[in-house]
């Protein structure tokens, strides 16, 4: 439902209102043997936004802008209580021929996933006032948000998660490793805000020149919770005392309004442009500015999900609730009541330990740096631009950009080595802290750099021909992509840093979405006709439009999910190889073909000799990638005012197979280096989010009506 109000007041004083409703029902998660375990999710939304538009002079210009917005997106099980008693646990095997190192068969559906989701009250105040002066076009502004959230992320897991890495144990009725959250409610309050003001001076230096100048300051505020559910270190994990007879209470702090030690109080953002005619047809443009980014919600949630108040307990024991007390959720609600109880009286980590049931760890947990400083971009540009006639025009337009005090995690931080391997790796040989178990630490010591170049023509009304052409050399490098918080690709990313010691050891290289070549180009072409009668019905009203899209392959790193346990302490929350990019024996390999029974990557190129790795992150690419769609319109005209249209939608109208990177995980010996999968192209008729398998062609019949 949309409505829209407008009012004039006054020819100096204009007033907007729109509203839009919008209700809707996600099929969150189809479980493959049983719809006990599907998922839904309701999803109603309402916005709202006032405008205000005043000519104070012929001068000044004010505009205000006001707006609410609110949404619901609760992810739960369409029938719990049923789901439950077909299945109390979400069971993932990773032993073949149920599943391997990377991926899991499940049973008991993705339940452990649920309740989750928030609902989110959002309202944003604009003000900005435009005044003309001489040769200046001067500009003022402010602007606040606040987001009011109803955080449901605490049910995650309170259906615990059972992973099996032997269908031996588990035939025996021992299930290798379960994990269940404890929160003390399963939804909180988070509230967050920011504000910022900007100046701006547009100046007509000269008939030929123009100037930009442009002052902003923003203050993204510290993220709070009302009923104080956060939890952290005292201090950061590395100034911490790690003495283990130190207290719990004293090495964590709880029951915390504010989700950091401290954020950064004010983002100074300059910026430059210019614009100057070089000729009648010939434009130079050109720009330098800052830009701060915003920390993610996630990074919150990380502090509210913790111990005390969350605590997450992963052991080993068996499945059966009907072990009683020697089950492993039986086990499990030991470990939480004994950490709560410790917790709560001052307790050590050996009180802890002698109070538990036998099998229980202590917390994983979360580390950020004291003071968390919003990651900062230096973004530059130059173009040229020339018209040829009236028609056409042509384009040279280098971009460049810089970004510090980025975000990036290091999962190693309470790791250590194990003593497998014949290098060194310079962790400790005992855990740092056996207060807490895995320890996931959070700085701002990522960089990237980007360089790009594009060359495009576009051409216009050439005998009812439009089209444009685009070609894209450019080149990103990063320590760790997507602002280093969620993987850009699940299948292709990695996202902590391989060396502790060293973040751009191994990391620093091409980034996950880092294309060399990029060619681009789209075409409308509205048949002209001039026949009449018959003719013309037949022959005219024909629209053709289409795009061609080619690239070069995106990198991906190669890495051995199954290499000898030698550091202990990582995030996945059990001892695995910590050794993600293996050392390459050869040159480089191209996967820019494709096969899916000879490989690109061969084992034996590959040699483990127990470090952090060798090759550098991102090092190897994957195949190409085209795509081509085409539409086709026939338009009749009715009467004089009614139009009728019928037309198709080709989606990969070649039919042209497009392959994803291939596996490239050494642990997965029969299918390493072997391409398995096809892509999914940007555009279809079925959306991007739904991830349907419309890697083919895919034709859609349309009709429209005009009047």
């Amino acid at each position: 439902m949309y409505t829209k109000v407008d009012w004039i007041h006054t020819n100096n004083d204009k007033w907007s209102m729109r509203m839009k409703n919008d209700h809707g029902l996600q099929p969150t998660y189809i479980d493959f043997l049983t719809p006990n375990f599907n998922a839904v999710s309701i999803q109603p939304q309402w916005e709202g936004q006032l405008t205000n538009t005043r000519i104070i002079n012929n001068n000044i210009v004010n505009q205000f802008i006001g707006s609410v917005f609110w949404y619901s997106a609760i992810f739960k099980q369409a029938n719990a209580a049923l789901a439950a008693q077909t299945l109390p646990y979400a069971i993932y095997s990773f032993d073949a021929p149920f599943g391997n190192p990377n991926t899991a068969v499940m049973a008991g559906g993705n339940q452990n996933l649920f309740p989750q989701g928030r609902n989110v009250t959002q309202y944003q105040l604009v003000d900005d006032v435009s005044i003309n002066k001489g040769n200046h076009g001067l500009k003022f502004g402010v602007n606040f948000r606040r987001d009011d959230i109803t955080d449901a992320s605490f049910g995650v897991r309170t259906i615990p998660r059972a992973r099996v890495f032997s269908n031996t144990d588990f035939v025996l009725g021992f299930i290798d490793q379960f994990s269940q959250r404890f929160p003390q409610n399963l939804e909180e309050r988070i509230n967050t805000y920011d504000y910022g003001v900007y100046a701006q001076d547009e100046w007509r230096a000269m008939p030929k020149l123009k100037l930009t100048m442009t002052l902003r300051l923003d203050r993204n505020a510290n993220a709070t919770c009302p009923g104080h559910c956060f939890s952290r270190f005292a201090t950061q994990f590395d100034r911490l005392n790690h003495d283990p007879t130190i207290p719990f209470d004293q090495g964590i702090h709880n029951n915390l309004d504010q989700a950091f030690s401290s954020v950064q109080a004010v983002n100074a953002q300059p910026r430059f442009g210019f614009a100057y005619n070089l000729h009648q047809n010939t434009v130079l443009r050109g720009g330098i500015g800052m830009f701060s980014d915003l920390y993610p919600a996630t990074l919150v949630d990380n502090f509210a999900t913790q111990a005390p108040f969350d605590p997450t307990f992963t052991i080993a024991g068996l499945l059966s609730p009907a072990e009683g007390t020697a089950s492993a959720q039986a086990t499990a609600a030991g470990c939480n009541t004994a950490f709560q109880s410790t917790f709560a009286g001052g307790g050590t980590v050996a009180a802890y330990k002698a109070l538990a049931p036998a099998g229980c760890n202590v917390p994983d947990y979360h580390d950020t740096v004291n003071h968390l400083k919003n990651p900062t971009y230096v973004e530059w540009n130059l173009e040229l631009q020339h018209a040829i006639g009236n028609r056409s025009s042509v384009s040279l337009n280098y971009v460049g950009n810089h970004g510090y005090d980025e975000f990036v995690f290091n999962d190693l931080v309470n790791a250590f080595d194990r003593g497998i391997g014949t290098v060194a790796s310079g962790l400790p040989t005992t855990v740092p802290d056996s207060r807490v178990r895995n320890v996931n630490g959070l700085s701002n010591s990522a960089t990237s750099n980007s360089h790009g170049l594009t060359t495009s023509f576009t051409e216009r009304a050439l005998y009812g021909l439009q089209f444009s052409l685009a070609y894209t050399w450019s080149h990103a490098l990063d320590v760790v992509s997507n602002g280093g918080v969620l993987p850009l690709s699940l299948n292709d990313s990695v996202g902590p840093v391989a060396n502790p010691f060293s973040p751009k050891a191994l990391n620093y290289a091409a980034a996950d979405n880092d294309v060399r070549h990029s060619f681009n180009a789209n075409y409308v072409w509205q048949i002209p006709t001039h026949y009449q009668g018959m003719m013309d019905r037949v022959l005219g009203g024909w629209t053709l439009s289409g795009t061609f899209f080619a690239r070069s392959g995106y990198p991906f790193t190669v890495f051995d999910t199954g290499a000898t346990g030698r550091f202990f302490g990582n995030a996945n929350g059990f001892a695995v190889g910590y050794t993600p990019y293996p050392q390459l024996t050869s040159s480089i390999p191209s996967c820019s073909g494709h096969s899916q029974t000879t490989g690109c990557l061969l084992s034996t190129q590959f040699t483990e000799d127990g470090s952090f790795g060798g090759t550098r992150r991102n090092s190897f690419r994957g195949p190409h990638y085209f795509n081509s769609d085409f539409s086709v319109l026939k338009s009749f005209k009715v009467t004089e005012r009614i139009g009728f249209g019928i037309g198709a939608n080709m989606y990969n109208v070649f039919n042209h197979p497009n392959f994803g990177n291939p596996n490239h995980d050494l642990a997965s010996a029969s299918t390493f280096g072997l391409v398995q999968t096809t892509v999914e192209p940007p555009t279809s008729p079925y959306g991007a989010f739904v991830g349907s398998a419309v890697s083919g062609r895919v034709i859609q019949l349309h009709g429209e009506l005009k009047f």
